[in-house]
């Protein structure tokens, strides 16, 4: 299905953007008799495929993508790059949660309430822990 998907993005004559990235789902009695997410279900693909009318339209957020590629991205703040992507503004509009931003501000992520560890042992900063 993806790939019809990105078949049909790189035939329209407008420029289009396709992205993709899937529920977090849950842990239902896999190992035990946890109900809820854990580390398995938290980390999710992710892809954006844009075709050739916008690649020419749009290289400076084309370039942005590609800086994206190892960034600690959260579906959480997904509203922000895709206001950039559209070409949108809002009041509410945050560029540090927006990975295509240059002022975009990596920080811990969550699941559930508890921060990535790899986040946390990488150093990265925690935006909602307070000071």
């Amino acid at each position: 299905l993806l790939k019809i998907m990105v078949n049909r993005v790189a035939a329209c004559p407008q420029p289009t953007v396709f992205v993709y990235f899937s529920d977090h789902g849950s842990s239902v009695y896999r190992d035990s008799y946890y109900d809820g997410r854990d580390r398995q279900c938290a980390r999710i693909p992710m892809f954006i495929y844009v075709n050739q009318p916008f690649r020419a339209a749009h290289p400076d957020i084309v370039a942005a993508m590609e800086r994206t590629v190892d960034l600690p991205i959260s579906t959480a703040d997904i509203i922000h790059p895709f206001m950039t992507i559209a070409g949108i503004t809002y009041s509410l509009y945050d560029a540090s949660s927006d990975f295509l931003s240059p002022q975009f501000y990596p920080s811990v992520r969550y699941v559930d309430e508890t921060p990535w560890e790899e986040d946390v042992a990488a150093g990265l900063p925690d935006r909602y822990s307070e000071k």
